[in-house]
């Protein structure tokens, strides 16, 4: 029989060992309860992660839905971008006479641009000043005014074209006198009078009378009171276009007051580089003054070097019936050396198209026209050298204005670049 403290001490151990269970068993619940839950937070697995992105996921496709159609409508719109071009009936292509040809490569000079000024032409243009030194009285010319040849212009005194008017009247009177005395008088007297007069009026005319005024001083005779005084007159017919002086001042022999140029036709001065003056090999040359140009011609190619530019002067003559050129003006002048191929089309060929760019009209197969935008290089006659398009491509060349302005009617954008 087991008695009671025998038996306390079993309960004791199994009480324990139940305790030590007990207690791995909690540890093991609870390590399972964490590595459950790791790897469920790690695959995103939570109701509430799982809900926002079921909601993102709706939203995107939303947006892509929303988008493909956009993105479609921009594809066809960049298929549908080369338009079907211009068609003409053959009734209105016989009437404005279209012609369209396979563009070709033709020879046109080298082009070479260079600065100009537009000056006087000393050849037509002549200088007005005293050969004595004179006081100015009066001006009867002014500068800019068109004037013709003998017009008054200024008005001058001289002590010495006195002495020489007093001298050239006593002459005259002597000869006069000798003369009614001719049979009482030796004839080498008479021939010397005459010889005095005659260098009397020598000296008049080279201080610059003419024979009109000298005629004129004759008529008046000594008792004139405008003794001393001269008038200069305009040697030939043009424009003043230098006139610096003041009435009272006292100019020296020599001095120029007036400068009159007939500048129906002017010089422009084109500076070359040294290097390049060889190349250019033409006779014409093309000035250029903002949006007029007017074909010249070279007079004359310099062969000294200008010390302050380093450049090479080239004198080109152009007309200038419209006064449209100002000396001291500043334009552009064009220069022409040796032919080379290139692609050139009629000048009338080029147009202009709704962005400002240079373009020409092609010929598609189908017959309908098309813009093709070009690069214009230069323009040498009535031809223009373009690149941008193929060789051998067919080019209106006659009535493209016309389907230019069927393209601007229609709306029609260039895609061909």
């Amino acid at each position: 029989m087991t008695s009671t403290m025998d038996r306390e001490p079993g309960a004791r151990g199994i009480q324990d060992k139940f305790n030590r269970y007990r207690g791995s068993i909690f540890g093991l619940a609870a390590l399972l309860i964490v590595g459950i839950a790791v790897v469920w937070f790690s695959s995103g697995s939570t109701p509430q992660k799982a809900e926002i992105e079921r909601v993102e996921t709706e939203h995107a496709n939303e947006d892509h839905a929303e988008e493909g159609p956009a993105e479609e409508g921009h594809a066809d719109e960049g298929h549908g971008a080369e338009d079907s071009g211009i068609v003409l009936t053959a009734e209105q292509r016989q009437s404005v006479g279209i012609v369209a040809v396979p563009i070709q490569s033709v020879p046109l000079p080298r082009i070479f641009r260079a600065p100009g000024e537009v000056r006087s032409n000393d050849y037509t243009t002549g200088i007005v000043g005293p050969r004595i030194t004179s006081t100015i009285i009066a001006r009867t010319a002014r500068l800019g005014d068109s004037v013709i040849a003998g017009q008054p212009l200024v008005t001058l005194y001289s002590t010495d074209m006195a002495e020489a008017q007093g001298a050239f009247l006593l002459a005259q009177r002597n000869v006069e006198r000798l003369k009614n005395l001719e049979d009482i008088v030796a004839e080498q007297q008479i021939d010397e009078a005459v010889v005095q007069r005659q260098q009397a009026r020598g000296r008049l005319e080279s201080y610059g009378l003419t024979v009109t005024q000298i005629s004129a001083l004759l008529a008046a005779g000594l008792s004139n009171d405008s003794i001393g005084q001269f008038v200069l007159t305009a040697p030939q017919g043009g424009t003043i276009t230098k006139d610096e002086f003041r009435v009272g001042d006292v100019v020296e022999a020599g001095k120029s007051l007036f400068e009159i140029a007939d500048l129906q036709n002017v010089w422009v001065e084109a500076h070359v580089s040294p290097a390049l003056l060889p190349e250019m090999t033409g006779e014409k040359g093309l000035i250029i003054a903002g949006k007029l140009t007017r074909e010249a011609v070279i007079v004359q190619r310099r062969e000294i070097v200008e010390e302050t530019t380093r450049t090479v002067g080239v004198r080109l003559q152009v007309n200038n019936t419209d006064g449209v050129f100002k000396p001291g003006q500043f334009v552009d002048v064009e220069l022409y050396g040796a032919s080379e191929p290139v692609l050139a089309v009629p000048t009338k060929a080029v147009q202009r198209n709704p962005d400002g760019d240079w373009a020409v009209y092609t010929e598609r197969e189908d017959g309908s026209f098309a813009a093709h935008e070009i690069e214009v290089l230069y323009t040498v006659d009535d031809h223009t050298a373009i690149s941008g398009i193929a060789e051998g491509t067919k080019v209106i060349t006659s009535g493209a204005f016309y389907v230019a302005s069927e393209a601007a009617k229609a709306g029609f954008e260039i895609h061909n670049h």
